[in-house]
Order: structure tokens, then sequence, then C-alpha cells
């Protein structure tokens, strides 16, 4: 019974994370110009990091020097995989030649980007504050 309790327990773990990442979206909006705004929504966390690829593969696509605003309005959750993925996204940013800026940011992800130090590293890098709440 201990056992089987164990494995539920992890089961349920496990297809939770699918679930919560499943649930992440990335939508890149068509470049007008060289700017290029991606909605993000849900939570980016551990299970769902691997969404940004969509946004890293956007911003290649797009012009050079890009002006790359995220919209955060409904980012519900971030977490610090979830930053070392949009560290990732601002370096392929900066090989390009372009800026990073996140904008509407809820709360807390608010809160992780000033207690990681990922907002200063994107206004150090656009010469402004480009974290918007």
């Amino acid at each position: 019974l201990t056992v089987a309790l164990e494995v539920g327990l992890v089961a349920a773990c496990a297809l939770f994370i699918r679930s919560m990442g499943t649930q992440f979206r990335v939508e890149p909006s068509p470049p007008e110009g060289r700017a290029l705004r991606i909605r993000l929504k849900g939570s980016l966390f551990f299970g769902a990091v691997t969404q940004i690829d969509r946004a890293v593969q956007a911003v290649e696509a797009g012009p050079e020097c890009p002006e790359v605003t995220l919209d955060a309005q409904q980012l519900m959750y971030l977490d610090v995989t979830g930053i070392d993925a949009l560290r990732q996204l601002h370096q392929v940013v900066l090989l390009r030649g372009g800026s990073l800026a996140m904008a509407h940011l809820q709360e807390q992800p608010a809160d992780m980007l000033a207690r990681t130090g990922f907002g200063d590293e994107l206004a150090t890098h656009h010469g402004s504050d480009e974290v918007s709440v």
C-alpha cells in the first residue's frame, strides 16, 4: 500500500508538471518593421522552457536589429529556469544587434526579474528602464 501511494504521488506530480508545461504559450506577432512583439501566456517554469524556442525562431527569422517586446500581461508565474530561458532569448536578440524589453509584467514575474538581476541586465543593454509593470 505504501509503495502504491508513493508511485501514485510521483505519477500525479509528473502528470501535473506535464499538463502545466503544455499550457504555456508563446505567440509571436508578425514583425512591423524592426518591431517584434511576442506574447507570453501561462507559467514559464522548468516544465515549459522549451516553448521559448518559438520566440527564438521568430527572432532568428525576423528583421536584423530587432526591437523585441515580450508582452507578459498573461505571464502568471516565472521561475529561475524560466529566467535562464529568457536570458538565452536575450542573447539571441543581442547577437542580431537588437534589444529586448518586457512589458505589462504581473507582480510575481516582476519580482523574479528584480531578484535575479535580469531586469537590470535588460535595462543595461537597452539604456533605459525596460521592465514595465
